[in-house]
């Protein structure tokens, strides 16, 4: 029975971490949780832009700040082109949702949030403690951070929720076979987009 509660604590603290990671990921440095990722403009600050989805580019400062969250992490992070690639790709996903209105309202996100909040709750206490030391390095008084940091999160997951079952809807629908998951359907989206100009590749040095 211990060994069973440990594995179970074990497993909750893993799913934690990776929540945790993901979060960090998300916001970055960012001061204002409102802030979208991407630019519809660039400006000096910004470094020279490498790509450009719909109105959105992703700039060498994202690449630089994409770079130095996944220090946090102890994946071996990427080269620059694939960084770049899994950027395009995360804000292609959200482009295509908000363009084929599969964008998922403030409100879902909000009740997601809340849904995993009493999920969290739910956790063991070591759990909940290193989800209260990130609340408390952004910060933020633990209602903000949900309402105004841990909803815009969900409120992106739920949008490429969406366009991933309009797309496998889709396949189905055509008699094609169901490619749901991984990377075949983020790289089939990104290689849709090159051809239909959706995304353009601004630097030369970024080709996949």
């Amino acid at each position: 029975m211990k060994l069973q509660r440990k594995s179970i604590m074990l497993l909750g603290i893993a799913a934690a971490c990776v929540l945790i990671v993901s979060l960090i990921l998300y916001f970055g440095d960012r001061s204002n949780p409102a802030e979208l990722r991407g630019r519809e403009t660039v400006d000096t600050a910004s470094g020279q832009p490498l790509v450009q989805i719909g109105p959105v580019y992703i700039t060498e400062a994202d690449l630089t700040r994409y770079k130095g969250q996944l220090q946090l992490t102890s994946a071996t992070p990427a080269d620059d082109p694939t960084l770049v690639k899994e950027l395009v790709i995360d804000q292609l996903m959200l482009h295509l949702a908000d363009e084929q209105g599969l964008t998922a309202t403030r409100e879902e996100g909000i009740r997601e949030a809340e849904r995993m909040r009493k999920t969290l709750q739910e956790q063991p206490a070591e759990v909940q403690a290193q989800h209260a030391t990130f609340i408390d390095e952004l910060k933020v008084s633990e209602e903000a951070y949900w309402e105004d940091y841990a909803a815009p999160f969900y409120q992106e997951q739920l949008s490429k929720a969406n366009l991933v079952s309009a797309l496998v809807a889709k396949q189905k629908e055509d008699g094609r076979d169901v490619i749901a998951t991984g990377h075949a359907l983020r790289n089939e989206l990104l290689e849709a987009a090159l051809k239909d100009g959706t995304v353009k590749v601004l630097n030369p040095d970024m080709q996949w």
